[in-house]
């Protein structure tokens, strides 16, 4: 099935009024170079009479939503679906049990080194003590 014998139903296929609008969006954009907007203008006025569009398609400036928000310009809060909390719950609870995971190797190898620094601190005094000893049978 071909594009004409979409326009003779009057149906245009989807992905030809949006490529059409992109380019009349585009031709209409202040930042678009002459040359290209020119170009744009050309390419969708040729799809247009490809297709048979009527001249009146939507632009994607014309397709923007009203951003006007009630409640006294407050937008309105909405809960994310129960999947979604669910999955930040979890990774939440997740991030809290790898800090404490974290805190506790911390503290346990605090202690490690505690002991490593009283054994050697014992074996110095041990040593400290032999020479002392040593050192009083020798006189």
């Amino acid at each position: 099935m071909d594009g004409s014998e979409d326009s003779a139903n009057g149906k245009v296929p989807e992905h030809i009024l949006r490529r059409v609008r992109a380019l009349q969006a585009r031709a209409e954009h202040e930042s678009t170079p002459p040359a290209e907007r020119e170009a744009s203008r050309q390419l969708a006025a040729d799809l247009i009479a490809r297709y048979s569009i009527a001249e009146d398609v939507p632009t994607a400036a014309a397709k923007t939503r009203d951003t006007t928000v009630p409640n006294g310009g407050k937008p309105k809060r909405t809960e994310p679906p129960f999947a979604r909390r669910v999955a930040l719950w979890a990774r939440s609870r997740a991030i809290e049990l790898a800090i404490v995971i974290v805190l506790i190797v911390l503290a346990v190898t605090v202690w490690v080194w505690s002991l490593v620094l009283a054994a050697a601190v014992a074996l110095l005094w041990a040593v400290h003590e032999y020479r002392a000893a040593r050192h009083i049978r020798q006189q």
